[in-house]
């Protein structure tokens, strides 16, 4: 293997750690404390890969590369992992290759130094060259120590060599690093904006909606003179309240998700939900067929949320219905999941509303809050299923619930 290639391996043995560590990063919704665990363990691989798999070539200092790793540490205010990450080469290079043990101490002792100074006055850029320079320094020192059987031609060209290589790999892999983090920083940022604004949205939305019902019982209360009036008019302005108080329980509901898991039997809930709303469906004279395997099948999930989705479906499955009213509940068990079909052969829907049913507040019905899917979905979304609406105009609707098998149950 050529001194390249070496180079070429030793860097992938900093790199990988690394990107997998951003790109875990990148997609993970994990608190910061638990990202910045993930990055000491890059950063100890990284070093372990160095130093066990690592190839050492004839121009250069031993575990050129080791250094980067700590500087990484460094710029992540990481003292305790690079404390670690110090002793252990240290150790390594003392044993291995009998390197001056002062000399090494020294040169380590150097890097906290220039990290306590880069502290106190914040200047990323100085701390990075400083740092570069301390090393290049005790490159150069451990050649013309370790390789005094060369001439000094062959010294001067090796130093010059290991220098340059150091210089470029350091820089890029630090670079690297920081234009990668802060990418992905930039994109976290804009993410967080833009639930910012579906928050001011919400709100908006919120306040214009609550203002209608209100206005109305400011309206009828002003006309009401006679005891007359007040017979014809509170009804009314009854129902302007009911409504602005279900707009608040339901934005109050989707604000305030929380899904307490546990493990369930998710076709016994499907019974008892059966139970529950057949002494209704029957009263309304609707035709309910319910296909249930009888079986346990375990998932985990949220007993009274799940109920909660299956009554929101059905209710608005049941406003829907028409002539000949017919509501069919089917589940079963595919490879992965537990499908629950819920169809009815209601009025359907258009592909206008389809396609804006998960927007809050957006209703086709007359006291409709225009929260109850979106809700549904969060709920669905949270037990890591998915649910599906599938309708068409005169034909009914189809709702899909897909929600994954608890396998440590299996």
């Amino acid at each position: 293997m050529n001194v390249f290639e070496s180079i070429l391996t030793n860097s992938m043995f900093i790199l990988f750690p690394l990107s997998i560590y951003l790109i875990y990063n990148a997609y993970s919704d994990s608190c910061k404390i638990k990202k910045s665990c993930y990055l000491e363990l890059a950063l100890f691989t990284s070093v372990y890969m160095l130093i066990k798999f690592g190839i050492l070539f004839k121009a250069s200092y031993p575990t050129l590369m080791i250094t980067i790793p700590l500087l990484i540490g460094f710029l992540n205010d990481k003292l305790k992992t690079n404390l670690i990450i110090s002793i252990v080469s240290i150790i390594f290079l003392y044993n291995i290759f009998k390197v001056n043990i002062i000399l090494i101490i020294v040169e380590y002792i150097m890097y906290f130094v220039i990290y306590l100074f880069y502290k106190k006055h914040n200047n990323t850029n100085v701390f990075i060259y400083t740092f570069i320079l301390v090393r290049i320094f005790f490159i150069a020192c451990n050649i013309f120590i370790y390789f005094d059987n060369y001439k000094f031609n062959t010294l001067i060209f090796m130093s010059l060599f290991s220098v340059v290589n150091y210089i470029i790999i350091t820089i890029s892999i630090v670079n690297f690093y920081n234009n990668t983090s802060s990418v992905i920083d930039y994109n976290s940022t804009l993410n967080e904006l833009k639930k910012e604004k579906e928050i001011h949205a919400s709100l908006f939305k919120l306040t214009h909606e609550i203002k209608n019902p209100l206005a109305v019982c400011k309206g009828y209360f002003d006309m009401m003179e006679t005891e007359e009036d007040r017979n014809k008019y509170l009804p009314i302005i009854k129902e302007s309240i009911d409504r602005t108080l279900s707009i608040m329980d339901d934005f109050l509901s989707f604000t305030k998700i929380k899904c307490n898991m546990e493990d369930l039997d998710i076709f016994m809930l499907l019974e008892d939900f059966e139970d529950e709303m057949m002494p209704i469906l029957v009263e309304k004279n609707i035709k309910a067929e319910f296909d249930i395997p009888d079986d346990e099948e375990y998932i985990s999930g949220d007993y009274t949320r799940l109920k909660q989705v299956l009554t929101n479906v059905l209710k608005n499955s049941i406003e829907s219905l028409k002539d000949n009213p017919s509501i069919k509940l089917k589940a079963y068990k595919s490879k992965k999941d537990i499908v629950i079909k819920i169809a009815d052969n209601g009025t359907g829907m258009d592909s206008y509303t389809l396609e804006h049913i998960d927007n809050n507040f957006f209703t086709t019905k007359e006291n409709g809050t225009g929260l109850g899917v979106p809700l549904s979905k969060e709920i669905i979304k949270l037990h890591c299923g998915n649910m599906v609406y599938d309708s068409k105009i005169g034909e009914g609707t189809i709702v899909t619930i897909n929600l994954p098998i608890n396998n440590s149950m299996a």
